[in-house]
Formats: C-alpha cells, sequence, structure tokens
C-alpha cells in the first residue's frame, strides 16, 4: 500500500503504545522462564533410551522459547519505535498544516497543495511580488509534503521488515532468555532515515519528523547530516558543528604533525592543513566569547566556509545575515571584525540575532571585476535564508546585509525566489548586477544602498572618493541600483560620516545607524 497524507492523517500512535505495552508483558513472562526452562533440561546422570530421547527435545524446547522471546522483544522495540517515529511525523504534519493554513493554502489526502484563500485587493505596484510570495509559500509546502510522505513510507518499510524477520523465523539467539531478549531487541532497532538533503522545507520536515530518541541519536553518531542542513534548527545545527570542529581539529593537527618543512618552505604559502587549522583557531576565538552560534562549518574545499551568529537565531525578533566581500577568509582576520560588527548590532538590546557568513568563496581584487563568485556562492546563500524560515514556527524579521562584493552575492542570492529576506542593505558595493530592484525577488521598497561618497579636498585641488573599492567596482557593472532608497552615510546630528569602504558599521556613524534600524525593524526612522 502506497502511504499518502491521508494515510498519515489516519494512523493512530496510540494504538501502538497499547500494543507495545502487550507485548512488553509478553517478554517478561518469556524471560522469566528462564529458570524453568534450564531446570528442566534432562540430569546428566539419566541414561537410556528415553534419556537420549529427552535431551534433543528439551533443547528444541529451549530454542523456540529463545526464537519466541527473541521475537516478541523485536517486535515490541520496532513497535515502540514506530510508534515515536509516528508520533512526531503526526507533529510536522500539523505544523505543515499550521502553514499552509496560515497562508491560505490547504493540504489534501492525496497530497496536493492547493491555493484556497489568496489576499485580496492587492496593489497593483505589489501583485507580483506578492505572487512570488505565495508561489514560493507553496513551493515550501510542497516539499514538506513529499518529506513527509517519504518519511512515512520509510517508517512502514521498516517495520514491515522487522515484522517478516520475526514471522520468518528468521531469528537464532543463543544464550540465556535474557540474551535472547537482547538480541531481538537489538535486531527490532529502526534505523533513522537519512536526511533528504533536498530544500530547506523539504529538511525541515524531516528533522521535525524524527522522535527526541532519533534526533539523539543523529547528533551523537551523525552530526555531519545535520551540521550545515539548512531548515535544521540553529541550536541543533551548532551542537552538531561543535562535535565536528572537535573532531576535524584533532585530523588536521595529525595532518599539521606528519608535514615536513624544510629551508626553502616559501613563508607566505598555506598549505590546505595550516589555511584549515587557522580557520579553526578562528572559530575556537568566536565560540570561546559565548552567546554563539555555528551554523556552517565546512572544509572539504581548499578556503574552509563557515558561518558564526551572535544570539539566538530560533528565537531572535529580528536574524540579520552579512555577506562579507574581497578577500574574506575565515582563517584571516574577517570573522573577527565582521563578528564583532554583528555582535555590536546584537548588543543593541533590541532582540537581534547576528550572522557573519563566509560560506562562498571570496574573490580576489581581478576576480571582483567579474560576477563568477557571486553566481557559485548564490545558491546556497539563499537556501540558508531560506533554511532560517523553514526551521522556525514563526518567521523572524531578516535582513540581508551585503558588503563590497558580498552586496554583489547578495543580489545575486536574491535573484531566487522564496529567500524570505525582508529588508536588504548593500553598502560598499563594487556596482550591483541588476538594474532595477524588481529584478529581485523581494518585497516592495525593502532594499537600501549606502555609499561613502562624501568628497576628500586634498590642497583644494582635487577631489575623490571615500569608497574607491564602490567606485572602481560601479566602472565594470551598473553603477546605481534604481528602485533601492539611498542611505545617508554624511555627518548627521551627533553621528560621524563614514570614512571609507570598511567603516559603514562602525559605532557612531551615521551609515550604522541607518543599518541598525532597518536590522531593528525601524525603518521609517532612517536618514536618506
Amino acid at each position: 500500500m502506497s502511504i499518502t497524507i491521508g494515510t498519515i492523517r489516519k494512523w493512530e500512535p496510540a494504538a501502538l503504545d497499547e500494543a507495545v505495552r502487550t507485548l512488553l508483558k509478553h517478554r517478561d513472562a518469556l524471560v522469566a522462564l528462564d529458570d524453568e526452562v534450564t531446570g528442566c533440561k534432562p540430569p546428566a546422570s539419566w541414561r537410556g533410551a528415553a534419556a537420549d530421547a529427552a535431551a534433543p527435545a528439551h533443547d528444541r524446547i529451549a530454542a523456540s522459547v529463545r526464537q519466541l522471546t527473541a521475537e516478541v522483544a523485536a517486535v515490541r522495540t520496532a513497535a515502540a519505535d514506530a510508534a515515536d517515529s509516528v508520533e512526531a511525523l503526526r507533529k510536522s504534519l500539523a505544523e505543515t498544516e499550521n502553514l499552509a493554513k496560515s497562508n491560505g493554502f490547504t493540504i489534501t489526502d492525496g497530497g496536493a497543495v492547493n491555493d484556497t484563500d489568496p489576499p485580496r485587493n492587492v496593489p497593483a505596484g505589489e501583485l507580483d511580488v506578492v505572487k512570488a510570495e505565495r508561489r514560493a509559500v507553496q513551493l515550501e509546502l510542497v516539499e514538506r509534503v513529499r518529506e513527509l510522505v517519504r518519511r512515512g513510507g520509510d517508517i512502514d518499510a521498516e517495520l514491515a521488515k522487522v515484522l517478516g524477520t520475526a514471522r520468518g523465523d528468521k531469528l537464532r539467539p543463543g544464550g540465556t532468555l535474557q540474551q535472547a531478549a537482547q538480541t531481538g531487541t537489538k535486531a527490532g532497532d529502526l534505523p533513522i532515515t537519512p536526511p533528504p538533503n533536498g530544500k530547506p522545507g523539504a529538511n525541515a520536515a524531516w528533522w521535525e519528523s524524527l522522535s527526541d530518541a532519533d534526533k539523539k541519536a543523529v547528533l551523537k553518531n551523525h552530526p555531519a547530516w545535520i551540521g550545515n542542513l539548512d531548515g535544521v534548527p540553529a541550536a541543533f545545527r551548532d551542537q552538531a558543528n561543535r562535535a565536528r570542529l572537535k573532531a576535524l581539529r584533532a585530523s588536521v593537527q595529525k595532518e599539521l604533525d606528519g608535514t615536513l618543512t624544510d629551508e626553502f618552505s616559501t613563508p607566505w604559502v598555506y598549505t590546505d592543513a595550516e589555511k584549515k587549522m587557522a580557520a579553526i583557531h578562528a572559530i575556537d576565538k568566536q565560540l570561546a566569547q559565548g552567546d554563539r552560534q555555528l551554523l556552517l562549518l565546512d572544509m572539504s574545499e581548499e578556503w574552509p566556509k563557515a558561518a558564526v551568529a551572535t544570539g539566538n537565531v530560533d528565537t531572535a525578533d529580528h536574524v540579520a545575515v552579512q555577506i562579507p566581500g574581497m578577500n574574506s577568509t575565515v582563517g584571516g582576520d574577517t570573522l573577527e571584525l565582521k563578528q564583532g560588527e554583528m555582535t555590536r548590532l546584537h548588543d543593541e538590546g533590541k532582540s537581534v540575532a547576528g550572522v557573519t557568513w563566509i560560506g562562498y568563496d571570496s574573490p580576489n581584487m581581478p576576480e571582483t571585476l567579474g560576477n563568477g563568485q557571486a553566481e557559485g556562492g548564490a545558491t546556497d546563500l539563499a537556501r540558508f535564508f531560506q533554511g532560517i524560515n523553514a526551521s522556525r514556527d514563526h518567521d523572524p524579521h531578516l535582513t540581508a546585509l551585503g558588503h563590497s562584493y558580498g552586496a554583489v552575492t547578495t543580489e545575486a542570492a536574491l535573484k531566487n525566489e522564496g529567500t524570505g529576506v525582508d529588508h536588504t542593505v548593500l553598502f560598499g558595493s563594487p556596482g550591483h548586477v541588476v538594474d532595477h530592484v524588481s529584478e529581485l525577488k523581494v518585497p516592495a521598497g525593502s532594499v537600501y544602498t549606502l555609499s561613502a561618497d562624501a568628497t576628500v579636498s586634498l590642497h583644494g585641488k582635487s577631489d575623490f572618493n571615500n569608497d574607491i573599492v564602490e567606485a572602481m567596482g560601479s566602472l565594470f557593472r551598473t553603477g546605481e541600483l534604481d528602485g533601492a532608497t539611498e542611505l545617508s552615510t554624511d555627518a548627521q546630528g551627533k553621528n560621524q560620516p563614514t570614512n571609507g569602504h570598511s567603516d559603514y558599521l562602525d559605532a557612531g556613524t551615521t551609515s550604522y545607524e541607518n543599518i541598525k534600524k532597518i536590522v531593528t525593524g525601524e525603518q521609517d526612522d532612517v536618514v536618506e
């Protein structure tokens, strides 16, 4: 029988729980027969034809009791696992249905996601954006439904496999009845279904569908499954990645211990192991400060990737993600500097979680003239944004902060539908990859730009742009982003002007105050 959403809706874990209790009683009763089975073994002093027949008969009876004990224990364990899994699966289905209902969709027994209550009286200028947002929600619901059906099918198939093993007398336990029960218990454990490695919505549904025991088992035995899995809550990703970091540290140290160096080594050329260890030290330094979450840890390529949050991404009202630009590496000073800026936003006391995302291959100076690295990182960044919303019961106010070439990467990511980004701030951008904000899949009026374009006089003879990176980059890309709101970087009241490419988030500047207001949902108070 194929599993559908209608099937899952009809499943009753309580009935399985009752069966588990009954099977437990039978298992315990069988184990209690151990002394009787042993005690009725023919005495060694018995001789004759009857004795010769009694011994194998006893062995057959004892083997049958052991077999039955193992089978009952296996079915009991499988039924208990299935009951827990079905309960978690139905909870995940309920959360998916709540998401559907709150957005005007319904889910049929067959798994179709229907738009039954679209918003009315949408202003004409916002219609395309609203349609795109609803398509994104519908796609997430479709992903979740598919994963729930897949997970339900796996639970059903694994339980059926154990039942088939018990029915077919395939267990061959030895030893005492207690040992036979242990053999059956081990055989009855239902394996944990690996994640789909799908889109964030599917990943979220998979994680929600696991029982608490299965989640603990994944964290203990398979942390690599979820450390970088967009759609899994931040707290669990952090826990998994910290465990992975410990193992990576030992592995990289072993690699470094086996590296031979000589007098001809080039001191400024780093080996992959040295890059990894530098990244590990930089991450360690952040985590040691407390109130941090490690949301991305990838050392599979030449340059390590990581994302660190200050604050709790799972519960914060506002989540801001900064994407740094040229020459950004985890093992250099980028993570410390950028996370310092995000921590400053967190410390404003407005329930902000600040994330630094170094999840793409940041370009060097010549590479900034092209869009290759930005396009390469765009998909992963879009999924990271999507995963934040998919992992939470209620979406936070999500802001993307793209600095320098990170602004180019951010724009490329926001060409994807369904990122869930509410506001976008692009500062120090070396040009733009779109001509108008309408090419980005974001809410109307939600994109802001900042440029440190105050001129500086040199002895009264010439002027130049404060942000030379922005000025040079604009020669190779669109210089202005039409439709975006340009915010002030000049001196305003007690706030200082922004004096260079790396100073937009310096405390006490107008640019910082403007960015802070966007992040904390106070857009009406920005200075243009």
